[in-house]
């Protein structure tokens, strides 16, 4: 797995508690996410950069990489985490396009 935080990212808070705000809570509780579906959305899912943060998506081509490594990743594919320089999760949401989103740098 790649260290997510580099990139002139700051460093991952400290504990899951401090990793969502309240508002990314709320939004996994209401799309029925999970903290362990999220954290492999950041940690298996292409890394984009939008509007000043860190997205992470999970997308047809990275189900097809790691289906040959023996991981599922279908049940995932269109899920975006989006993440505040802080490493933060900000908010979660699902979304097949992925054209509006630059690639980062």
């Amino acid at each position: 797995m790649r260290d997510r935080w580099s990139d002139g990212f700051e460093k991952a808070p400290s504990s899951s508690e401090n990793l969502f705000t309240r508002h990314a809570r709320i939004r996994m509780t209401g799309r029925r996410l999970s903290e362990r579906e999220v954290t492999m959305v950041m940690d298996f899912g292409r890394r984009l950069h939008g509007r000043g943060a860190q997205i992470y998506v999970v997308g047809r081509k990275e189900i097809i990489r790691y289906r040959r490594d023996g991981i599922d990743l279908s049940a995932l594919e269109g899920i975006h985490v989006v993440c505040s320089r802080l490493g933060r999760v900000l908010t979660t949401y699902r979304n097949r396009e992925l054209s509006g989103i630059r690639k980062l740098r």
